[in-house]
């Protein structure tokens, strides 16, 4: 109504020019508007895999070791470890040795020093710190995917069990539009690839 208010007043030839602007104007923004909405449905339907097996990890494992290898950049946050009900501290985690070559994190020094201090073993020149790596025998959880481009074998399914499990998408085997847009109804993910991202856990023998 108010633009058909504000055009009312003009030529016929204006007006219709007027108009047709408007209603072009509000479609440009209604495509951009779903064009976002669909962008960022993507990243949540194709990429939250590894938040939610974090958060999995937190509820339903004990206080044991967690080990990433080449997964290590997609680690979110220790708030996500799970908790000793007694102390409140986190599960230990472990990087293990994987084809990346640059310097992992480490924990900070203990409270109040660990903020300024600098740690031993780091350096800044982003260089590969030996010291960081655990070996896959002291892990009772592993976090992993496995994507035919990484170089890294999978843990052998004779000795971990999944306890935790999401889609994620294989970006190099999904084609566009569908893997950067989302469109619902199952479009999408019925044109896309998957791989599974899980936590495992060492079988008990």
């Amino acid at each position: 109504l108010a633009v058909w208010s504000a055009t009312a007043v003009l030529p016929d030839n204006a007006r219709w020019a007027r108009l047709s602007f408007n209603i072009a104007l509000i479609l440009v923004v209604a495509l951009t508007v779903l064009l976002s909405v669909s962008r960022s449905a993507a990243l949540h339907f194709n990429f939250a895999a590894p938040l939610q097996v974090y958060r999995a990890l937190y509820y339903q494992a004990s206080t044991e070791p967690v080990c990433v290898g080449k997964e290590w950049y997609r680690f979110p946050s220790s708030f996500f470890l799970p908790r000793h009900a007694d102390t409140g501290r986190a599960a230990p985690l472990l990087w293990l040795n994987s084809s990346f070559r640059g310097q992992l994190p480490r924990p900070f020094e203990p409270w109040p020093g660990g903020l300024s201090t600098n740690p031993p073993a780091m350096n800044d020149r982003n260089t590969e710190e030996p010291s960081r790596y655990s070996k896959l025998s002291d892990c009772s959880l592993a976090v992993d995917v496995v994507l035919p481009s990484q170089k890294e074998p999978p843990l052998d399914s004779a000795t971990w069990e999944p306890l935790h499990c999401e889609q994620f998408l294989d970006a190099e085997r999904s084609r566009l539009p569908w893997r950067a847009f989302h469109v619902p109804f199952g479009l999408s993910r019925a044109r896309n690839s998957y791989v599974e991202y899980c936590v495992r856990r060492r079988r008990r023998r």
